[in-house]
């Protein structure tokens, strides 16, 4: 894929979710690999075992685009 650094990155931030909770934002210019970089990111966090909470709004003009976090996190098990 030619992203070396930004994998490595992803495996740092992966890593150092141990620690605690972190947030990791991509960013970028459209057309340069920001969403296969996120499905890279969620590929290697299901292979360590992580638990994978993922939405998407249906259309990126949506205004409100965390509602689907609503209904991710009444799902979330209890232990």
């Amino acid at each position: 894929m030619g992203r070396g650094p930004e994998l490595a990155t992803v495996d740092d931030f992966l890593d150092g979710l141990l620690d605690g909770a972190a947030a990791l934002m991509v960013t970028g210019a459209a057309g340069i690999g920001k969403t296969t970089m996120w499905k890279e990111t969620l590929a290697a966090a299901r292979e360590r075992s992580y638990l994978v909470l993922s939405t998407r709004p249906a259309s990126p003009r949506r205004s409100c685009r965390s509602v689907a976090w609503g209904t991710c996190s009444t799902t979330l098990p209890t232990t």
